[in-house]
């Protein structure tokens, strides 16, 4: 509304101006001056109009700026708590932006040496003289037992997870509405340097313990062979678990897993036993290439 009435006024001082020199002119005929000397006042009226005119327009322009600034700080403080929210939102994205800058920046890093790791390993495998062939599935998949206390195999999957790598995975699930058993053998083939450098657990020594349950390293001996093996156990309110992780013969990782409400870790262990490991350290001399 203030505004309004400024252009107003504005309008009619810029009005009462040019009348004024209307009447300038007017009068100035009345007296009988030539054309010449009738045109010089209205002349310089109009410029004395325009240079007024030109003060009032700035003064109206920074009349608004003022209302504008006004307007502003009055918004602001009616609405504190929300431009502050917004602030704040506002300083939550620029962080949130930050973190996920460094998180890429991180994962790139990362990535880049596992990277050349990877591309080490690869020229370690190469420059090996020894080869090993594959071990056939068939051969895997019949060391896995037909039944685990009294539980038969309800599913069985085998595949070659790396075709022309000897990389195979064969494994079998047990199990009831009580119980359920996880047996697998990973051959890791021509790939054995790099399974072993990424199985975190080989070569430590881990152990554990917490009122929830436990992680421990073991050497496994089933004979006269000494087999690295992590064992991993788990209890909450309505569930539990245990893992049974052997490292066989630089090779095969051999995976024993059970689940249900009372299971514990001698579950593991009875269905690990069920396993050849004898015939699974004949089958990995067999494979190897002199």
């Amino acid at each position: 509304m203030r505004l309004a009435l400024r252009r107003y006024c504005t309008l009619f001082l810029l009005i009462g101006t040019l009348a004024s020199c209307s009447e300038s002119s007017d009068d100035s005929v009345v007296s009988g001056e030539d054309e010449q000397s009738t045109g010089q006042p209205l002349n310089g009226s109009l410029r004395e109009a325009e240079e007024h005119g030109g003060e009032l327009a700035k003064e109206f322009a920074e009349e608004i700026e003022e209302e504008v600034e006004d307007a502003i700080h009055d918004f602001i403080e009616e609405n504190e708590d929300e431009v502050q929210a917004i602030r704040g939102l506002a300083d939550e994205i620029e962080e949130i932006e930050n973190e996920v800058e460094e998180t890429v920046q991180g994962i790139t890093t990362d990535f880049e040496g596992v990277f050349r790791e990877v591309a080490g390993l690869l020229r370690e495998m190469a420059d090996e003289e020894e080869e090993r062939v594959p071990v056939l599935i068939e051969d895997l998949r019949n060391l896995l037992p037909d039944e685990i206390d009294g539980l038969y195999q309800v599913l069985v999957d085998s595949r070659s997870t790396f075709p022309g790598l000897g990389v195979s995975d064969v494994r079998a699930t047990y199990g009831d509405d009580e119980i359920e058993f996880t047996l697998f053998i990973i051959d890791s083939g021509s790939l054995a340097p790099l399974v072993r450098e990424f199985t975190e657990w080989l070569g430590e020594d881990i152990d554990h313990e917490s009122d929830r349950g436990f992680e421990r390293t073991r050497i496994y001996r089933p004979r006269a062979t000494d087999f690295p093996s992590l064992e991993n156990f788990t209890r909450t309110n309505s569930h539990a678990e245990c893992t049974i992780m052997i490292w066989v013969s630089d090779r095969f990782l051999v995976g024993v897993e059970a689940s249900g409400l009372d299971v514990e870790m001698a579950d593991c262990v009875e269905a690990r036993d069920e396993l050849s490991f004898r015939k699974l350290e004949r089958l990995a001399r067999s494979q190897e290439r002199e």
